[in-house]
């Protein structure tokens, strides 16, 4: 099934969203709320892969970002059985400008936990994935924390939805880190960073659904941490304000350490 997904979602960047990107008519863009963009790339791209999903999987459901935004009851699906979770562009507003990073998301949950996920970038054709138990992978190749030796941190801090009482938290984190820089809206681009450790931990703190179901398979599978701020482990199907991205449990505890 990894493979028969992967090669959908190339299929999808391919012949739905790249042929819009750059190429976007006025109206063809909607603002579904502030700084909350869609395009008729997104909801051509949901609708075909959900349509293939359900296919491939029969008497499972789909919960996807825009279907979603139309009816949020859709939500209520994800305690129970099999429903893949669709983020088609994550990143819109970059897809909107014309710019990168931007990415296709996946997962599988099964009675509300992930046990499959992709992330696909349209503009290099990679693809990361993960299975539960297995492991996760970069375009073929096992991801894998590196073991972390007590160096100065670097990360990505999102201030986006940021509450003013969690604010103080954040600069302790900008001041004890060595380098920290400002999230560029796609959690699509920023999970494989973590994971594959070109950068030490990410924060959001607005945490829907797919944006962070198919990465949080995939940072644990390659050994790291997705946790709240209270450090209980993240669920899909808990909401809750604040999400800590970690490539090790020693890079956690000392971000947690500046609560």
């Amino acid at each position: 099934m990894i493979e028969e997904v992967t090669s959908f979602l190339r299929n999808v960047g391919a012949s739905i969203i790249l042929p819009r990107y750059r190429r976007l008519r006025t109206e063809e863009i909607e603002e579904k709320g502030p700084a909350d963009l869609v395009t008729i790339a997104d909801r051509e791209a949901e609708q075909a892969i959900a349509a293939h999903l359900l296919d491939l999987m029969p008497g499972s459901c789909v919960v996807g970002e825009e279907a979603c935004s139309v009816d949020p009851r859709f939500l209520d699906r994800l305690h129970t059985g099999a429903v893949w979770v669709v983020d088609p562009i994550d990143g819109t507003g970059n897809f909107v400008a014309g710019r990168p990073p931007f990415a296709t998301m996946v997962a599988l949950l099964q009675d509300g936990e992930v046990v499959m996920s992709w992330i696909h970038d349209p503009l290099t054709g990679g693809t990361a994935c993960a299975e539960r138990g297995s492991g996760a992978w970069l375009d073929g190749e096992r991801l894998a924390a590196s073991a972390y030796g007590g160096e100065k941190l670097s990360g990505i801090v999102s201030r986006f939805c940021l509450p003013e009482e969690r604010a103080p938290f954040v600069k302790r984190v900008e001041q004890e880190a060595a380098r920290v820089t400002p999230t560029r809206r796609c959690a699509g681009a920023e999970y494989p960073m973590v994971a594959k450790g070109a950068c030490d931990f990410a924060i959001y703190w607005r945490t829907l659904v797919w944006d962070h179901a198919p990465g949080s398979l995939l940072l644990r599978e390659a050994g790291g941490i997705v946790c709240r701020l209270d450090g209980t482990d993240y669920s899909p199907v808990r909401p809750g304000v604040g999400l800590m991205l970690a490539r090790s449990p020693d890079i956690a505890d000392e971000l947690l350490r500046l609560r």
